[in-house]
């Protein structure tokens, strides 16, 4: 992911994107704060492959499809989430 002010790659795993409760992320290089949120385009077209994989492949146990399906999500959304500017008109 790109930081929108300076452009630097932020990993999702650092510590300034994963902040205490209460305070908000930052990119590392230039400390600005930055909104998190979920592109809902890249999070369809990665999820919709993932859920006909998760249906055409797992054996017909409800149990693993469910765990499947969950995990399906899980990958889509942390492909498709991207950082925002905040308090920027």
């Amino acid at each position: 992911m790109k930081c929108p002010y300076c452009s630097s790659s932020i990993s999702l795993f650092s510590k300034t994107m994963n902040p205490p409760k209460g305070e908000s992320s930052k990119c590392p290089s230039c400390s600005k704060e930055l909104k998190m949120t979920l592109a809902r385009g890249k999070f369809a077209a990665a999820l919709i492959p993932l859920m006909l994989v998760v249906s055409f492949v797992l054996p017909s146990n409800v149990l693993l499809k469910i765990l499947g399906a969950g995990a399906a999500a899980a990958i889509a959304a942390f492909f498709a989430l991207k950082a925002e500017r905040i308090g920027e008109t």
